[in-house]
């Protein structure tokens, strides 16, 4: 993080460049690095990035569902519990654009259901 790839604006695009280790504060640097990819990110350009899980069943928390589109949609697994019976269930979290603040989501089908 402190040394690699960084991106900024040039004529309405995004380009990236290398970085040198850099004297700032490394959460200063990681607000920064994500208010200029998350102000230019959406749906789209997070499909296209993302790599699909291949097995359903090898979900993991950090796991993202998306529905590309303008708008599109995004839930993010938040966290994920398995019973003693191997059943796996999960917690999904949502949030609004621009990325500025998260929610859990509530299971519609069962909204008394939950891991935790």
């Amino acid at each position: 993080m402190l040394s690699g790839e960084r991106y900024r604006l040039n004529n309405n695009k995004l380009v990236s460049y290398h970085s040198d280790i850099s004297k700032v504060n490394k959460r200063i640097q990681l607000e920064q690095f994500l208010e200029v990819v998350l102000s230019y990110c959406g749906t789209i350009s997070l499909a296209k990035e993302a790599r699909p899980v291949q097995d359903i069943y090898g979900l993991q928390i950090g796991d993202i569902f998306i529905k590309a589109g303008s708008p599109g949609h995004a839930m993010i697994v938040a966290d994920m519990t398995v019973n003693e019976k191997g059943k796996k269930i999960f917690m999904l979290a949502q949030g609004m654009m621009p990325a500025q603040s998260i929610h859990i989501v509530k299971n519609p089908m069962d909204e008394k259901m939950s891991p935790w």
